[in-house]
């Protein structure tokens, strides 16, 4: 690891005199991560882009993860990110819709949703 932080400090010395190349490296940095998987002998190393939604994990959650999680072997450790990725996603999934609700800071509105019968016992619904 240290090595691969010395080369890419090299690199980005280089690339940050450079105000295009910066930002895609930032970019690049931000939106990608990268995993390694046994091939043959070797390790690869595979990049992907990183969904907008895996932002939204509150702080309080990845630490009530890494202070229950089991750490005993990799494949207890593993076991227990499986387990969790569904509870995961459901907080996650929720706080990045939450966030893109708009709201004004100066006003902020409380709709009710009504649902009635209607005359042929159909369902209607109106926003209040």
């Amino acid at each position: 690891d240290k090595s691969e932080k010395e080369e890419k400090s090299k690199y980005l010395e280089v690339l940050t005199d450079i105000p295009r190349e910066k930002k895609a490296i930032e970019f690049y940095e931000k939106y990608t991560a990268n995993i390694e998987i046994k091939f043959g002998e070797g390790l690869v190393r595979v990049f992907f882009a990183v969904h907008p939604v895996c932002y939204a994990l509150s702080d309080a959650s990845k630490e009530k993860f890494k202070q229950e999680v089991d750490r005993n072997t990799p494949n207890d450790k593993i076991e227990g990110l499986v387990k969790a990725v569904p509870s995961f996603v459901d907080e996650m999934e929720h706080m990045f819709y939450l966030k893109r609700i708009p709201i004004s800071p100066c006003r902020v509105e409380l709709r009710v949703l009504y649902l009635w019968t209607g005359a042929e016992g159909s369902y209607r619904v109106q926003w209040y």
